[in-house]
């Protein structure tokens, strides 16, 4: 992740979108606390936006991120360790799906306790149990989300949901005919190990029309949910 998150169409196309997304939350944003931060790739794009904590359980992850994300501290999200009402926003791309999250609403319920009255929460996840394949084994996937299935562990969590859309919509059929293909072919690994130019130029395009498309519209079948919440 650290090696690709800079440059990768993947991640490259799915800052800017949600780059649009933190614009469109009303300001002054103040303090920000990301989630699962990872590697932190996202550092850049969220600290223009305000004060930047990444909560990160991985001790590999939080040392790759040092330099790009000061502000770091380990821990779980399913158990916060911040008092109530702390950050004016909280977000958290590709995290709670994943096998370490034993409960995702239960890691929703602490992101509202930590956020300020009217804060905002946003999410991405990977979306439609039926694209499951050797990247999700790869990366211990528990779970894939759709926007009905969203919306309704949100309101379970005492969030209220504001907008959900399905991303990454025009990569769809090429996905799904990779997922087909490794089936198939009994093909293990994951989907960032190799990229092919034309691969990297068509998913550059596709990403930045979809940009354009969520400015105006949701989406109504993608690759990926994107979710955003406030604690009303």
């Amino acid at each position: 992740m650290r090696a690709v998150e800079d440059r990768h169409w993947w991640y490259v196309g799915n800052r800017l979108i949600v780059g649009d997304v933190l614009r469109a939350c009303e300001p002054p944003l103040g303090r920000i606390l990301d989630v699962g931060s990872g590697t932190g790739g996202n550092g850049a794009l969220l600290s223009r936006f305000g004060s930047v904590v990444g909560l990160e359980p991985s001790e590999d992850a939080r040392r790759l991120a040092r330099g790009r994300l000061p502000d770091q501290v380990a821990g779980e999200a399913e158990s916060l360790p911040f008092i109530a009402g702390a950050f004016d926003l909280v977000t958290s791309f590709e995290v709670l799906y994943h096998a370490r999250v034993q409960d995702d609403v239960a890691a929703l319920r602490e992101m509202r306790r930590v956020l300020r009255p009217e804060g905002f929460l946003i999410l991405r996840l990977p979306a439609l149990e039926w694209l499951r394949g050797p990247h999700d084994e790869a990366v211990e996937t528990a779970r894939r989300y759709t926007v009905a299935g969203l919306r309704a562990k949100l309101r379970e969590a005492d969030l209220w949901p504001q907008r959900l859309s399905y991303v990454n919509s025009l990569l769809l059929p090429a996905i799904a005919l990779r997922r087909v293909l490794q089936r198939w072919r009994h093909y293990r690994g994951n989907d960032l190990s190799s990229e092919s130019w034309l691969e990297r130029r068509s998913g550059r395009v596709a990403l930045a029309v979809e940009r354009r498309l969520l400015r105006r519209i949701d989406l109504p079948l993608g690759v990926s949910v994107l979710a955003i919440a406030r604690k009303s």
